[in-house]
C-alpha cells in the first residue's frame, strides 16, 4: 500500500494516539482579584447575562471598559469592531480583553454551516483589529479570553454545538500571528445560572497563560491530550460486500484508501469530488489510476459534487443507495487548504475553506444515518494552532465538535486529527523548506501507516476525537511556535501574507 517503499517514515505506529480529556485540577483555582491597576475590556452580549458579568468582574477590582454588542459596536460589522478597538487602545492597551458576545447564541434558521461562517467572521474581525494596521499586535502585553457556549462535550451528558467550536480556529492562531497577545479559550454552559457563568469568566480574566478550559457546574476543567495505546486489530472495519463513500476521493489519500478497500472482497467504493477526473496523455493521472483499479476488478463509482451543496449531495447519496442498496461507511476527506494571515484573509476565501467541513459535514451526518461509521479527516493543527491557518483550523474544530455531538453506540462518528501523510502530503503542498521530500517533515506518516492507524481507530474506538501525532503533543506545540516565529520574521522581510500547509 505504500506509494514509495524506499522512503522510510520518521515514526511508526508504536507511538500512542492522543485523545482529549477535560480534567479538574484541585489547588489550581484562579486568583479572586485582578492585579492592582488593571484595565479590562469586556465585549458582551445584550441582556441579563452581560450585566451579571459586569457586576462580577467589578468585584475583582479591575477598571472596566464595557462594550455591549448592538450598542457600542456590532460584531457582524468589521468596521464597527475596528473602531471600538482603536478607541479602547488609543491611550494604551487594556491588560485583558473578554470576548463573550457568542454566549447564548443559537445557530439560527440557516443551520450550523451558516452559523459557523458567522462565528468565524466575527472572530476574524476582532483578530484583525487587535493585530493593528501593521499586523504586529498590540503595543503591550494583552490577555484575551475567548468564550464559547457549549462548544465541546466536556462532561458526560454534554451536547456539543459545532458552530460554536469554530471560534477555536482564530483563537488558536491569534497569539501565533501577533506578538504580545496571549489567548485563553473558555467554554461555558449558559444553561446554568448567570451568576455561575459570570464567576467563571471573571476567574478566567484574572488567569495568566494560554490553554483551554470548560466550566461545568462550578468546576473548572482543563483540556489535556492523553495517550491511548493501541495494537493491530483482529479484523478490518471494512466489511465484505460493503459500500464506502470517500469525499475528496480523487486526491492521493482518497485513491490510496480506495485501493485498500478494494482488497476486501465485493466492496464498492464511491468517490466524490468537485470535478470528475479528466483523462490525460499517458496513464499517470487520476483517470489512469481509476482505470487500473477497475481493470483489477474493483467496483468504483464516481460522482462530481460539492459536498457543501446539501441538495446536490442528497441526490448523489440517493443514487448510491439505488445502485448498491447500502452505505456502510463514510470517509470525509473533502477540504480546502488556502489560508492567509488573518489581516489578509478575505471573507470569500474563509468561506471557501470552511464550507466543505462545516456545511458538508452536517449534510453527511444527516444523510448517512445508517452508516456504521463516519470518519472525519481533521488536522493535528487543532492541538497547537498554526500560523496563517485560522480558517482551516476553524473548519477542522467544527469536525471535532460535530463528532462529539453525533457519535453514538450504534453509529461511530470520529474526527481524526491527522499529521501529514508523508508521500502524499495530505490535501496540499509540502511544508515550506522541505523541498518536497517526505523525510524532511517531522512527525509524518507513511501512507501505509496512515491507513493502518485509520483501521485501528475505527476498530478500537478510542473516542469521538483522536489525534495521530507520532512525535507527541509537546513536539507539536513547539513546532507550531517555532514555525510561527520564523513566518513572522520572513513576512516582515517580504510582506507576503500567504502561507502553505503545515503539520
Amino acid at each position: 500500500m505504500d506509494r514509495n517503499p524506499s522512503v522510510r517514515s520518521s515514526t511508526t505506529l508504536e507511538a500512542p494516539f492522543l485523545v482529549p480529556v477535560w480534567r479538574e485540577h484541585s489547588g489550581a483555582e484562579p486568583p479572586a482579584t485582578a492585579p492592582d491597576g488593571e484595565r479590562w475590556l469586556l465585549l458582551l452580549p445584550e441582556g441579563d447575562l452581560g450585566q451579571a458579568v459586569v457586576d462580577r468582574c467589578a468585584q475583582t477590582g479591575a477598571r472596566l471598559s464595557i462594550a455591549v454588542a448592538g450598542r457600542r459596536f456590532h460584531p457582524d460589522d468589521p468596521a464597527s469592531v475596528a473602531r471600538l478597538i482603536e478607541e479602547e487602545f488609543a491611550s494604551g492597551a487594556p491588560d485583558a480583553v473578554l470576548c463573550a458576545w457568542a454566549l447564548g447564541e443559537e445557530p439560527g434558521e440557516r443551520g450550523e454551516g451558516a452559523a459557523a461562517q458567522r462565528v468565524f467572521a466575527r472572530l476574524h474581525a476582532l483578530g484583525v483589529a487587535l493585530a493593528g494596521p501593521g499586523g504586529e499586535g498590540p503595543a503591550g502585553p494583552v490577555r484575551l479570553v475567548v468564550a464559547t457556549d457549549r462548544a465541546h462535550r466536556a462532561v458526560p451528558g454534554d451536547t456539543a454545538r459545532p458552530f460554536q467550536a469554530v471560534a477555536d480556529g482564530p483563537a488558536l492562531v491569534f497569539g501565533l500571528e501577533a506578538d504580545r497577545l496571549t489567548v485563553r479559550r473558555a467554554d461555558i454552559d449558559t444553561t446554568e445560572r448567570d451568576e455561575a457563568t459570570a464567576a467563571a469568566l471573571a476567574a478566567e480574566m484574572t488567569t495568566v497563560g494560554e490553554g483551554a478550559v470548560a466550566w461545568r457546574s462550578g468546576r473548572r476543567l482543563a483540556l489535556e491530550y492523553l495517550p491511548f495505546t493501541h495494537s493491530e486489530p483482529a479484523g478490518s472495519p471494512f466489511a465484505r460486500g460493503g459500500t464506502y463513500v470517500i469525499t475528496g476521493g480523487f486526491g492521493a489519500i482518497g485513491l490510496a484508501l480506495a485501493r485498500h478497500i478494494d482488497e476486501v472482497p465485493d466492496t464498492t467504493t464511491v468517490l466524490i469530488g468537485r470535478n470528475l477526473p479528466r483523462a490525460c496523455a499517458g496513464d499517470d493521472g487520476v483517470a489512469g489510476e481509476l482505470a487500473r483499479l477497475r481493470a483489477a476488478g474493483a467496483r468504483v463509482l464516481e460522482f462530481a459534487c460539492d459536498v457543501a451543496d446539501r441538495d446536490g449531495l442528497a441526490e448523489v447519496i440517493g443514487k448510491v443507495r439505488t445502485e448498491t442498496g447500502r452505505i456502510d461507511g463514510v470517509l470525509h476527506l473533502a477540504g480546502v487548504v488556502d489560508d492567509m494571515r488573518l489581516r489578509s484573509l478575505s471573507p470569500e476565501l474563509a468561506a471557501r475553506v470552511l464550507a466543505p467541513k462545516t456545511a458538508g459535514t452536517s449534510a453527511l451526518v444527516e444523510l448517512c444515518p445508517d452508516a456504521a461509521f463516519l470518519a472525519l479527516f481533521s488536522s493535528v493543527q487543532n492541538l497547537s494552532g498554526a500560523y496563517g491557518h485560522s480558517a482551516y483550523i476553524a473548519a477542522n474544530r467544527f469536525l471535532d465538535s460535530c463528532a462529539a455531538a453525533a457519535d453514538t453506540d450504534t453509529r461511530q462518528v470520529v474526527a481524526i486529527n491527522w499529521t501529514l501523510w508523508g508521500e502524499v502530503f495530505g490535501m496540499a503542498a509540502p511544508p515550506a523548506g522541505t523541498g518536497g521530500a517526505p523525510d524532511a517533515v517531522r512527525g509524518w506518516l507513511a501512507t501505509a501507516e496512515g491507513i493502518a492507524a485509520l483501521e485501528r481507530i475505527l476498530v478500537h474506538r478510542p473516542g469521538p476525537q483522536v489525534a495521530v501525532c507520532p512525535d507527541g503533543y509537546g513536539a507539536q506545540l513547539s513546532r507550531a511556535r517555532s514555525r510561527a516565529a520564523a513566518a513572522r520574521e520572513r513576512e516582515a522581510g517580504s510582506g507576503s501574507p500567504r502561507v502553505v500547509a503545515q503539520n
